[in-house]
């Protein structure tokens, strides 16, 4: 003998079906990633922007924005903040961001004085922009005695210690670098025999 339910149990339950399959259809999916585009925006004054460069979850970008009377400026963007400018190295007038470590603290770029003359930097939230070649002679990693110009740096590792990008070597010729910096500003870095440079070229190493 089966059990029948009464008709007013039957409209409950299709009420609640119903329910459930309305929210389930209006509420997105958490597990997944949600698909979106969306332009980035100008910094203040810019009408124009290029991003370069995403953090590991893709949450962060930068690149650089710059308008008619505006010059380039390097950016950090978040869906929060949305496009915030890095400004520039003391005395230079224009910056580019072009690369942004995993999560998103640490940035590298470009920057670009009066006489047209490139040089790389390291931004984080709280030291705000400064020069690699500051930032290596301040650690005790190299001395500019060699006659190094780091024009550029392009990417970061995970932890923001290790930059690579590109300059001119003393002989006058354009070749990639790689800097590895201590984890904090007033520690210096060891050496390391598994990572010394390939010293039968131009003998050009950033450690003493």
């Amino acid at each position: 003998m089966h059990a029948t339910l009464s008709p007013s149990w039957k409209k409950s339950l299709l009420l609640v079906f119903v329910s459930v399959v309305a929210f389930a259809t209006a509420t997105p999916a958490t597990s997944g990633s949600q698909c979106f585009f969306q332009g980035l925006g100008f910094v203040p004054g810019g009408n124009q922007s290029f991003a370069l460069g995403v953090n590991a979850n893709g949450t962060v970008v930068v690149g650089f924005s710059f308008g008619p009377n505006v010059p380039d400026q390097a950016f950090r963007w978040t869906a929060a903040s949305g496009m915030v400018g890095l400004g520039s190295l003391p005395g230079f007038m224009s910056s580019d961001a072009r690369g942004v470590n995993a999560d998103g603290k640490v940035v590298v770029g470009s920057a670009r004085d009066a006489s047209g003359a490139f040089q790389a930097f390291r931004w984080t939230r709280a030291t705000r922009m400064q020069s690699v070649v500051t930032l290596l002679l301040a650690a005790k990693v190299v001395t500019m005695d060699f006659g190094w110009q780091l024009t550029g740096a392009n990417g970061v590792s995970a932890d923001g210690t290790v930059i690579v990008g590109d300059g001119v070597a003393p002989l006058g010729l354009p070749q990639g670098w790689i800097a590895r910096l201590p984890k904090e500003s007033n520690e210096d870095c060891e050496e390391d025999d598994d990572n010394q440079g390939d010293n039968d070229n131009q003998g050009e190493d950033f450690r003493q």
